[in-house]
């Protein structure tokens, strides 16, 4: 252990040494002097490039980003709400369009309440109702009858 401790101390030492004594062919070639920056001559920053000229697709998306900008989102409207829901309840929705599949719906839970989302859509809230509790068989569907 002492010979390794020996060794090691020896060979910082000579890093340590080669790093801060320069070597002689380093002595020889000196830096080339540095002009002051005073003297430095001031070049001017090279102009800026002049912008493309505009074509028709250009004036169309901007047309475009414009409408968007301007066009008002839809403001939503609040889902309706189902209160004093009991397990074994059957709660019966009518539906534009076809009737969903039972791998279309999913129930989350939002709080103290449980979320019908039908196909990726919020379309129900169930008041003081926990997810878990709520089968999928506590919905039934009709479509509307023609007028």
């Amino acid at each position: 252990m002492l010979a390794l401790f020996i060794a090691l101390s020896c060979a910082i030492a000579l890093v340590l040494w080669a790093e801060w004594h320069p070597s002689p062919s380093a002595r020889r070639s000196a830096p080339a002097p540095v002009a002051p920056l005073s003297q430095a001559r001031q070049t001017p920053p090279p102009a800026p490039k002049a912008p493309e000229p505009a074509t028709e697709e250009d004036d169309a998306i901007m047309a475009r980003v414009a409408q968007i900008l301007t066009t008002p989102e839809p403001v939503p409207t609040p889902l309706p709400r189902v209160t004093g829901f009991c397990p074994g309840d059957v709660i019966e929705l009518e539906i534009e369009g076809p009737l969903p599949r039972a791998e279309d719906l999913r129930i989350d839970q939002i709080g103290p309440d449980a979320r019908l989302v039908i196909e990726g859509f919020p379309a129900l809230i169930i008041e003081a109702t926990h997810a878990a509790t709520l089968p999928l068989s506590a919905f039934r569907f009709r479509g509307q009858r023609a007028a």
